[in-house]
Parts: C-alpha cells; structure tokens; sequence
C-alpha cells in the first residue's frame, strides 16, 4: 500500500517536530514553512492530508494582537480555502 502524503506547516515548531520525528517512517511527510512559503506558493498535488500546526503560541508576550490574529486566525482561513 502507498503511503499518505501529508503537508505539514509549523513543522519546526514544538508540535510540528514531534509529529515529524515520530511518523516520518507511516508518510511521505512535506514540512512547510509558512514564514518562507507563502500559502499562494504551496504545491497540493499529490497531497493527501494538509496538517495545520504553524501559529503563534499564547506565551509569545512580545507579539501584538494585530499579528496574534493575522496568524492564527486569518492565514488559517487562507490555508483552509487554499485547500478546498
């Protein structure tokens, strides 16, 4: 049987990581991110499942709300439309 093929953004984040490192051998893994790809650039053919991990965590003091929002809510919403 072929493996899934997963796009992962916020692979390098504390969530992303660990999905990697633990199932890099079930899938064909594709870690993206979004901070040097934009969502307009991302390639979906072939791509199975898109897993969402990239956004800015809660203990980021130093980030305003304006970005906060930017990031975790609306290029959620440009990714999900992206792959509908």
């Amino acid at each position: 049987m072929q493996k899934k093929t997963i796009l992962v953004t916020g692979a390098s984040g504390f969530v992303g990581s660990h999905f990697i490192k633990n199932y890099s051998n079930e899938y064909n893994l594709i870690a993206i991110s979004l901070k040097e790809t934009s969502i307009e650039q991302l390639q979906l053919d072939g791509v199975d499942t898109v897993l969402h991990l990239a956004g800015i965590s809660q203990q980021s003091k130093s980030i305003n709300s304006e970005k906060y929002r930017e990031v975790n809510a609306k290029m959620t919403e440009k990714l999900a439309l992206k792959c509908r």
